[in-house]
């Protein structure tokens, strides 16, 4: 990856999404293995994650899979009116990746907004963002549209959940084509009260809702010099 170009894309992720959130961080490379349990990543996706090997008596590690999952921890068992963090982080997971479209790489770097709430208030959130962020790469030059993803990504891979994840349109990917090949530039993510239940955050007496938008720095890398 391009030091300059990655620099270039965060700062300008960051810049642009400032109103949305109150605090920001790097996400550590690793994760512990009650994070992703809390999470129910290691019961949805176990053939996903990259888990290290250990020479000493310790609670186990795996390489972290997506930048949020260390977001929801700093909020367990809080009750919140409305909160949001961005994240930058190297992330890694088992998807036969490649450096040719898609771009599925083993390891990655992630960008992500993540908006913790009441239903309301994050479903106009949402809709704000997005048009938002449709507006802005348009400018640049990277015109795409919203696809409804078939890949399940918080429920679980089984057929049930990427067919309820496709009728309510639960993730959004922003797609732009390269030699032909649909390309997702970033998604936008409502996980509904998922994590609000799994870490026990509430916000108005119950579960908050939480969206994310991720970005993946290497495919926006790829459309630089349309860009910078």
């Amino acid at each position: 990856m391009n030091s300059e170009l990655f620099h270039h894309w965060v700062l300008f992720l960051s810049t642009l999404l400032k109103p949305y959130y109150n605090e920001e961080f790097t996400s550590s490379l690793f994760i512990t293995e009650k994070n992703l349990r809390d999470a129910k990543y290691l019961d949805h996706f176990p053939e996903q994650v990259f888990k290290l090997e250990q020479t000493h008596e310790s609670e186990s590690l795996y390489l972290t899979p997506a930048a949020c999952l260390h977001v929801y921890p700093l909020f367990q068992d809080k009750v919140i009116i409305s909160s949001a963090v961005f994240t930058v982080g190297i992330c890694a997971r088992y998807e036969n990746g490649v450096w040719q479209a898609p771009y599925r790489l083993p390891n990655f770097h992630m960008a992500e907004l993540v908006c913790m709430g009441d239903e309301g208030s994050m479903m106009k959130l949402q809709t704000e963002i997005k048009t938002l962020l449709e507006n802005t790469f348009s400018a640049l030059g990277l015109s795409g549209t919203f696809k409804n993803a078939t890949d399940a990504f918080f429920l679980g891979n089984d057929m049930g959940a990427q067919m309820l994840q496709k009728i309510k349109g639960l993730k959004q990917e922003f797609t732009v084509f390269d030699g032909g090949l649909p390309i997702a530039l970033f998604s936008i993510n409502n996980h509904e009260d998922f994590f609000g239940k799994q870490f026990t955050i509430q916000t108005n007496g119950l579960p908050a809702y939480s969206i994310c938008i991720a970005f993946g720095i290497e495919r926006l890398e790829k459309k630089k010099k349309k860009v910078w």
